[in-house]
């Protein structure tokens, strides 16, 4: 997947951008799935602006329901993201919170699920570091979220915290969060508005590369 994320990127970007692939697990409504964070330095706003017939091509090929393309802004650049969202005619910017913990993601990820049980947990990305470290990251769609302090109580006892960061997401994807046809329907228009084939398109759905 992340190799065929960073061709398709170059295929749409014209360069092969630098990267920061990382794996970890997505919880969300209560369940887990396998999940990735790819990180590009966009300077120029070529992979924001072109990349999302890549993504919709990864979201293609591996049946992905949903697949997010996001710029992040530091917490004192509000007004910065803000400009940018509306001048791409994007949703406002969401609050981002990561958190750095000192743990593997194993244990991390287990002592939430002993916490969660029937309670309400909000969602979260869970994501191995190359230090041996784990980021938890939070998208924060509601102010005084205390579901979030509760799920941080939890897990600073197994692993401390080192380091918590804010920020702010602009964001588009490609897909459908709820319904696998309608995603793959999503990801095909995608593809086309951004000059991908019948071919190419028929090649990806096979899970091959154009």
């Amino acid at each position: 997947l992340q190799e065929m994320l960073d061709e398709q990127l170059e295929r749409n970007t014209g360069k092969r951008p630098r990267v920061r692939h990382r794996r970890g697990v997505g919880v969300y409504q209560g369940s887990t799935e396998a999940t990735s964070l790819s990180q590009y330095p966009d300077p120029d706003g070529k992979v924001f602006e072109k990349g999302l017939g890549a993504i919709a091509a990864v979201g293609l090929a591996f049946r992905q329901k949903e697949v997010f393309l996001g710029r992040e802004f530091p917490a004192e650049e509000e007004e910065e993201a803000r400009r940018f969202a509306a001048s791409a005619r994007l949703g406002p910017p969401v609050p981002v919170m990561a958190v750095k913990l000192d743990g593997p993601p194993e244990e991390i990820l287990g002592s939430i699920r002993r916490y969660a049980g029937f309670r309400d947990i909000p969602g979260m990305t869970i994501l191995r570091s190359d230090d041996g470290t784990t980021q938890v990251r939070f998208m924060i769609f509601e102010d005084g979220d205390r579901r979030i302090l509760s799920v941080l109580n939890v897990v600073s006892r197994v692993a401390p915290i080192r380091e918590v960061s804010l920020g702010w997401s602009v964001s588009r994807s490609t897909g459908d969060g709820e319904d696998l046809a309608a995603a793959i329907s999503n990801h095909r228009d995608n593809l086309r508005e951004h000059g991908y084939n019948k071919r190419e398109i028929a090649l990806l759905e096979e899970g091959g590369k154009p």
